[in-house]
């Protein structure tokens, strides 16, 4: 179950509300959530480390990270 669903397969209503979210969703599936998201990655099997270690990456660069 991810974040964005209630268990049953359901998106959470605030997907489809007047001003939904900005969501990324990394599955490899077209679930409902990856089709509600604004970005859908659909990583190859085996992609699933460069893909996190890309997205560490542009967060370090960015300095996205608590300093503290």
């Amino acid at each position: 179950m991810t974040a964005a669903e209630d268990g049953k397969g359901r998106s959470r209503p605030r997907l489809a509300g007047p001003q939904p979210p900005k969501v990324i969703c990394v599955d490899p599936r077209l679930t409902p959530v990856a089709r509600a998201a604004t970005v859908h990655l659909a990583p190859k099997p085996g992609t699933n480390v460069a893909l996190m270690n890309g997205l560490l990456h542009e967060i370090v660069e960015n300095g996205w990270i608590d300093q503290q």
